[in-house]
């Protein structure tokens, strides 16, 4: 606000927090999970059916010392998890989604403007406006 920094924090880490108001963010984040570490990414109505057994699949591959694999000594991919696993390879990760979209919708909040589908993919012109010091 005016050049000030009001409120800082992490989306992935929220008890970070810094500027002159830490918690002003506090009513338009309601019911928005931002936690990396939150475990109620699994009740999440948009996580693929099948994650939560991919997941349980590469813990316990990953705990057992095995490694995933088409080679000699390797466990085979299940094919039901082939699509899961390239997702986890390209960088999916369910609680990191969860706190993405969490992000959006409250930009979406503060500015009145629903980030959604139709918004992503729109076209929006930019002003920059210089730092000045």
């Amino acid at each position: 606000m005016d050049g000030e920094e009001i409120t800082r924090f992490s989306v992935t880490i929220p008890d970070r927090r810094s500027g002159r108001v830490p918690d002003a963010l506090d009513a338009a984040a309601q019911g928005l999970l931002f936690d990396l570490d939150d475990s109620g990414w699994p009740t999440d109505p948009e996580l693929p059916p099948a994650w939560t057994a991919f997941e349980g699949w590469f813990i316990a591959l990953q705990e057992g010392g095995g490694v995933e694999g088409d080679l000699e000594g390797q466990e085979p991919l299940p094919p039901e998890f082939a699509t899961l696993y390239a997702w986890s390879l390209n960088g999916y990760h369910p609680a990191l989604a969860t706190s993405i979209t969490s992000t959006l919708t409250l930009i979406g909040r503060i500015t009145g403007n629903e980030i959604d589908r139709e918004w992503l993919d729109g076209s929006h012109p930019c002003m920059s406006i210089p730092w000045k010091k």
